[in-house]
């Protein structure tokens, strides 16, 4: 194998520099982390976009009861003049600040507690161990999009019922 043939070059090399050094190979350790590595991405792959539609849903569904609870006022405003539009621009805009803030919440408070518990856990890594500002990015972006559009559908459904029947007494 040309791997112990070059294994065993680096030992007679060392033997003459340090005598009383060994050089041991750890490929089977380096291999095993690898495949863990391998193994890690493929369940992320399928996990995160089924995390990504609960979320959705929830939040859909969460919309859904605030729409449907909101239904007079609705009608109230559709019958003043309000357009649609611009009712179901207060429903998305709501949704994307929740998720703005939430983005900004949720990687502040991660990353103090990372960079606080972190290098208790990771003890191999831990100097590395810190916030990655490009991320915040990412989540402040993406996270009030996906808000946004997991409420269109409950929105939509809300603002364009009749006004007659959303102030109609039951």
């Amino acid at each position: 194998c040309v791997l112990e043939t070059e294994l065993d070059q680096l030992r007679a090399q060392l033997k003459e520099a340090l005598p009383d050094a060994k050089v041991i190979l750890m490929q089977s350790i380096a291999t095993a982390r690898q495949e863990q590595r391998i193994m890690a991405e493929r369940y992320f792959s399928y996990i995160f976009p089924l995390l990504l539609f609960a979320v959705m849903a929830w939040i859909g569904i969460l919309a859904f009861l605030n729409v449907r609870e909101r239904r007079h006022e609705i009608g109230i405003m559709r019958a003043v003049g309000y357009g649609s539009g611009k009712i179901a621009l207060l429903f998305l805009g709501k949704a994307a600040f929740i998720g703005f803030s939430g983005a900004a919440v949720g990687f502040f408070l991660g990353s103090a507690l990372s960079v606080k518990f972190g290098p208790q856990i990771f003890k191999i890594t831990a100097a590395s161990i810190k916030p990655q500002m490009e991320l915040l990015i990412w989540s402040l972006l993406g996270s009030p999009l996906v808000c946004a559009a997991a409420v269109i559908i409950p929105t939509m459904l809300g603002v364009y019922q009749d006004p007659a029947v959303a102030l109609r007494e039951e």
